[in-house]
């Protein structure tokens, strides 16, 4: 199982050199899309699940959700922006892709990290709650090992954007 997830790992790594906006169709994956708004504070917008989610209920984790069909990764993460937070992104740009497998299955996270504009307000359409955080705060949250990974990974780019 390992050598087969390297070597998918390493397939997907090869496509991901493709547009990232071309229409993907692969149904034995996962393909979701996720909206990570952060403030010039460089904290990071989260969502904490609520009981009746269909994947990772009451965990902690990012905004976003699963690209339909004949969708790219940029139209689903406007899509699920307005469906969970009631927020418009204008111009969302794809920051990082994340390869993740779980019980579920195998699965590629489209992370679009984008300045919050604090002239929206946020209007929570689905979830529990949520929370600014930075990668620091999290470790006490419960959350998936992925969405830790991501959250450490996407501090680290918002970092090294600052040093620029």
């Amino acid at each position: 199982r390992i050598f087969f997830l390297k070597v998918w790992s390493i397939i997907h790594m090869m496509k991901q050199q493709k547009s990232e906006d071309k229409k993907e169709t692969n149904p034995g994956v996962l393909r979701v899309a996720l909206c990570v708004l952060y403030t010039q504070e460089k904290r990071i917008l989260i969502q904490h699940r609520d009981g009746n989610a269909e994947r990772y209920p009451r965990l902690w984790g990012f905004f976003g959700g699963r690209i339909e069909q004949g969708e790219t990764p940029n139209q689903a993460v406007v899509r699920e922006a307005t469906e969970k937070l009631g927020y418009t992104l204008r111009r969302p740009q794809l920051g990082i892709t994340q390869d993740f497998w779980d019980e579920h299955g195998i699965g590629i996270k489209y992370a679009f990290i984008t300045p919050y504009d604090a002239r929206q307000e946020i209007h929570l359409q689905e979830s529990a709650g949520f929370m600014w955080t930075d990668k620091d705060l999290t470790q006490f949250l419960p959350m998936t090992d992925h969405d830790r990974d991501l959250l450490r990974d996407i501090a680290r780019l918002l970092e090294g954007a600052e040093k620029k």
